[in-house]
């Protein structure tokens, strides 16, 4: 791999046939090449919304409220869009805990590279 684009994050942008606006987050690395999909929309109030797609079916909404608060205590850039690109890069490996109804919870790391599993 050229070292040139190892380790360093690329954005593809894409609208779909269905008009949704997809932003994929590509970072290669020496052993791997990570993938990571959004797609983001503006709701009625103007805050920018997104989803991360995972395989298999689990996916991640970002509610405008949880990306403003991100945007003002992490990010200070100019443009939402622009924002979200730096939040998605942050957010490529993330830990995530379900919780049922009772309160039992179960913890689970979602990588770039594989998909959300539990215990």
């Amino acid at each position: 791999m050229d070292p040139r684009v190892r380790d360093k994050e690329r954005f593809v942008e894409y609208r779909s046939h269905n008009s949704n606006n997809w932003i994929i987050v590509v970072r290669a690395t020496k052993k791997v090449v990570s993938i990571v999909p959004y797609v983001y929309y503006w709701g009625s109030d103007k805050k920018l919304r997104a989803a991360r797609i995972c395989d298999p079916g689990i996916s991640y909404h970002f509610s405008g409220h949880l990306l403003e608060q991100y945007f003002a205590r992490f990010n200070k850039a100019a443009g939402a869009l622009e924002r979200f690109k730096e939040f998605a890069v942050e957010n490529m490996d993330m830990g995530t805990e379900s919780c049922d109804a009772l309160g039992s919870c179960v913890a689970a790391y979602a990588t770039a590279t594989s998909p959300v599993s539990g215990p």
